[in-house]
């Protein structure tokens, strides 16, 4: 047993010996690539440094009389940058006696100055043609709608759909439209001898406690006599009166500039009284009601007892294709029952106010009617050439 000790502790070391040697091979030859790359980059600079203005790459290598540097065996070769600033490890800049120091480099900034001029000019520019659009689009304004306005006898093109809040919101608001004439302007004391006519568009809501109809004023759009149009609040908030004028904030168009009231002032036009939950009530009820009854079904088979750790513990003890039976039955009827509460989910309760209705229109905020002298109109002075011909 010691000579076969000894023979194993003298193979290990033959083994460790030639690793050694093997390693100290590897050693060598790394140090002769090391020698010879370092060579290498000392008649790069040399050759660099005679002609250090002509940069690198650019095709005057040798035609300077300068011979191409060969690049090392890896392929690799750094180039200083010519606007390169030595900095230290704390980015301090390091002189030339100090050049051993440096870990990186800091670059010149003196193109920021050009970058901020152009942001300068950028911005003129758009400040001008601002200015320009703001020019073409001039105004003139020629009335005023004050605020607490009254216009009575109007009537209502569209008929008046106000949805229940749910949770005090409305989704998905019904709009409307009514029709204000040249003669009503007049009677109500507002005259606009250059308006047409007008037409105020909103959104109503119901109110099922009193049963009827709130309307909510978004806008107006009057017509002038040669066919040019204005609304009010503008829908692109670029009318010359100003946002404040206009009662516009950052709400745009969606914000309320007067409401609607019946002929006797009510603010609250009575109306008809619209569901589908007697439809949508019973079918969910019924369909509830067969799925209690299949969960019924499965658990009368089933005992339940309680034992001593306060546990509860179910076996089945009746007939199992009852069991099976009742849990079939109430998983088809609970899955019937999401289908229809999702097909039914626009479920809502509304008050109906038929067309033609008589309303009052009270203006809220003071609305600045102004002509624009550019502004699209109804109808311009166009016609087809050989519009008169008809088919052959």
């Amino acid at each position: 047993m010691v000579d076969n000790a000894r023979a194993e502790e003298a193979l290990k070391r033959s083994q460790l010996s030639a690793q050694v040697t093997d390693l100290s091979t590897q050693v060598d030859r790394l140090m002769e690539q090391l020698r010879n790359g370092a060579s290498g980059a000392a008649m790069v600079g040399k050759s660099s440094n005679s002609a250090s203005d002509i940069p690198v790459g650019m095709g005057y290598d040798n035609g300077s009389g300068v011979s191409a540097s060969t690049p090392p065996a890896d392929g690799m070769q750094w180039v200083e940058p010519k606007d390169g600033i030595p900095t230290d490890a704390s980015g301090r800049p390091v002189s030339g006696s100090n050049g051993n120091n440096a870990t990186g480099f800091a670059f010149a900034s003196t193109f920021d100055a050009v970058s901020d001029a152009g942001k300068t000019v950028n911005a003129a520019t758009s400040a001008v043609q601002k200015t320009l659009s703001e020019a073409e689009k001039a105004t003139d304004p020629v009335y005023t709608l004050p605020e607490n306005a009254t216009l009575v006898g109007s009537q209502a093109m569209t008929a008046l759909l106000g949805r229940v809040p749910v949770d005090g919101k409305v989704t998905d608001p019904y709009p409307f439209k009514v029709m204000v004439g040249k003669d009503n302007l007049t009677a109500n004391g507002i005259e606009l001898p250059d308006v047409q006519g007008a037409i105020v568009s909103g959104t109503a809501t119901g109110d099922w406690t009193l049963s009827c109809v709130r309307g909510a004023i978004t806008s107006i759009t009057f017509v002038f006599t040669d066919g040019t149009v204005r609304t009010v609040p503008s829908p692109n908030g670029q009318n010359g009166s100003g946002a404040d004028q206009n009662g516009q904030g950052s709400d745009g168009n969606n914000s309320s500039i007067g409401w609607l009231s019946d002929d006797n002032g009510i603010p609250c036009i009575s109306g008809t009284r619209k569901s589908n939950a007697s439809t949508c009530l019973p079918t969910i009820a019924g369909l509830a009601a067969a799925g209690a009854a299949g969960d019924a079904l499965a658990q009368n088979q089933n005992t339940t007892q309680t034992n001593g750790y306060g546990g509860v513990t179910s076996s089945l003890t009746g007939d199992a294709g009852q069991a099976v039976l009742g849990k079939a039955f109430s998983g088809g009827m609970h899955e019937t029952v999401d289908w229809v509460k999702a097909r039914y989910g626009q479920t809502f309760d509304a008050i109906y106010v038929p067309p033609g209705q008589k309303v009052a229109l009270h203006i809220t905020r003071q609305l600045a009617i102004d002509y624009e002298e550019k502004g699209r109109k109804v109808k311009y002075d166009f016609s087809l050439a050989g519009s008169g011909t008809g088919m052959d």
